[in-house]
């Protein structure tokens, strides 16, 4: 109980569109795209799928998820 992480990677699409990513948790979650929050699941609740979406142009961006554990 009462930890969190951090995960950082990169998602590459194949070209430019909007896309719609999720996050499933308890406790909390939040995804940014490069520096744009395009989840926000940081609530304290059963475990809970959230989405969100974001115009992104073909190539690589960098994702940063955030979660924690209550």
């Amino acid at each position: 109980d009462n930890w969190s992480v951090r995960y950082r990677g990169y998602l590459t699409v194949p070209s430019d569109g909007v896309y719609t990513l999720f996050t499933a948790s308890d406790d909390g979650s939040r995804m940014h795209v490069g520096s744009t929050l395009v989840v926000e699941n940081n609530f304290a609740q059963g475990v809970t799928e959230r989405s969100g979406t974001i115009a992104l142009a073909a190539g690589t961006h960098l994702v940063t998820i955030e979660f924690a554990q209550g």
